[in-house]
């Protein structure tokens, strides 16, 4: 019978009608952040983001995050509408509007983002204390789950990304109120860096306590978490998703010997290391035209690093890219021999998920995350805050290149961090469906900018 047949048809529906029937029902994940997550704020919430693209495959997925939107609060506005009533001068009507613009109406936005239904609420923190502006943050966040529910109905489950307590304490309320459970995902660096405040250390042991899993990014930040609250629950270590572009497009072998190039992607601030960065390459290969360095992010501290590159007589031969989209980003590191991570402090290291995907070596300082990530076939570890240490590193991986095997790199850093790993582990923490139902996303899609920011 042809294939195309009337017949044929009927039957290829009827087959398909009877196969998802006998499917499991997808449940309804939503993934809530703490950061900001807008169509013009994406980066703080690309790991929420990947994560999302991923579960789609399993799950109903959509996100919750919350907008501030009014910056020092109502206090701030009275203060200013009060200063136009008293003198209601031009600079002071200019003052009250351009603050009221940069407001929005408490009102839930939705968006739709690289597919993905995205609930933004709205919250109105006043500055006072951190526990007045978690409440508001939390109202907002109740704001858009209303908004979600009126869709939806309520969601099987809950993934709460921990980027300070904000989404744990939301997801906590919504278990309480409705009996939905949750997934804790901690990747946030205030416990690495002795910055969590002492008075959140019995709600933050209520999150991890009551939910469904622990699932903190990196061992290195679990040990960071129960130092600072207690060993209150046994981890499930849950690497961050690898962005489904670094591992669907076709691996290219590496450029030419000369020049030899590094590749960085990061925010330019001071956790990130960048003044060491820069620094040891002057170290290693002061004069050497033959050593390229291309970094690509963006910070308040832009300037202030292309000054210093200046001053070291490097500027030539290291080139700020600015941020720049994901799918750039794979042509930059394709581009390189290799990536370099110079941070002070880091949670995870998705940079050095996607070097390794795209089978280039990593060098990275022993900061966190990377320490569980990179290992002596892969690349090279070294002290953090160490410029000599830094330019050992490098001169060691240009001389020692040849030894790295790529393809290996690529293949061996798919089966820990690629989709199937990642969808293994999340079954582990959320009760996933079989993977045999998985609907995969569209191949090779990168998402729009470069790296998120950890907090």
């Amino acid at each position: 019978m042809p294939r195309n047949s009337p017949v044929a048809g009927r039957r290829g529906r009827d087959r398909l009608s009877r196969s998802e029937a006998e499917s499991p029902p997808r449940k309804k994940l939503l993934i809530v952040s703490s950061a900001v997550l807008n169509p013009a704020n994406t980066l703080n919430s690309l790991v929420e983001m990947t994560q999302a693209a991923l579960l789609s495959e399993i799950y109903d997925v959509a996100l919750l995050s919350v907008w501030q939107s009014l910056p020092g609060g109502a206090l701030e506005g009275r203060r200013r509408g009060a200063a136009w009533v008293r003198s209601p001068s031009p600079a002071n009507f200019r003052d009250l509007a351009d603050w009221l613009g940069t407001a929005r109406m408490r009102a839930v936005r939705r968006h739709t983002i690289e597919g993905l239904q995205v609930f933004e609420g709205t919250a109105n923190p006043r500055g006072q204390s951190f526990d007045d502006d978690l409440e508001a943050w939390v109202r907002g966040a109740w704001q858009a789950y209303e908004e979600y529910c009126s869709e939806h109905g309520k969601p099987d489950l809950i993934h709460a990304h921990g980027r300070f307590l904000n989404a744990g304490v939301f997801a906590l309320q919504v278990l309480k109120s409705q009996c939905v459970p949750y997934v804790y995902v901690e990747h946030c660096s205030f416990y690495q860096r002795g910055l969590a405040p002492l008075e959140c250390r019995e709600v933050l042991a209520e999150v991890i306590r009551r939910s469904q899993a622990y699932a903190p990014v990196s061992g290195v930040l679990a040990k960071a978490v129960a130092k600072f609250v207690g060993d209150i629950r046994t981890p499930v270590i849950t690497p961050n998703a690898l962005d489904p572009g670094f591992e669907d497009q076709p691996m290219r072998p590496p450029p030419p010997s000369r020049p030899f190039r590094f590749f960085n992607a990061s925010s330019l601030d001071e956790i990130k290391g960048i003044d060491v960065l820069l620094k040891a390459f002057a170290e290693a290969f002061a004069g050497d035209e033959n050593v390229e360095l291309t970094i690509c992010g963006d910070g308040a501290q832009r300037k202030h690093f292309e000054t210093m590159a200046g001053e070291l007589g490097i500027d030539r031969r290291v080139t700020f890219r600015g941020w720049r989209p994901n799918d750039e980003i794979v042509q930059f590191m394709d581009d390189a021999h290799a990536t370099v991570i110079s941070s002070r402090v880091e949670t995870f290291g998705v940079v050095a998920i996607e070097s390794l995907a795209r089978g280039r070596p990593v060098l990275a300082t022993r900061c966190g995350g990377p320490e569980e990530i990179v290992t002596e076939t892969d690349g090279i570890l070294v002290r953090p805050a160490d410029p000599a240490a830094l330019a050992r590193g490098m001169v060691s991986l240009v001389a020692n290149y040849g030894q790295f095997d790529c393809s290996a790199i690529r293949d061996a850093s798919l089966k820990r961090f690629g989709r199937e790993a990642f969808l293994r582990r999340a079954a582990q923490i959320s009760g996933m469906p079989d993977l045999e139902h998985a609907r995969p996303r569209r191949p090779g899609k990168a998402f729009a900018a470069v790296l998120t920011t950890e907090t």
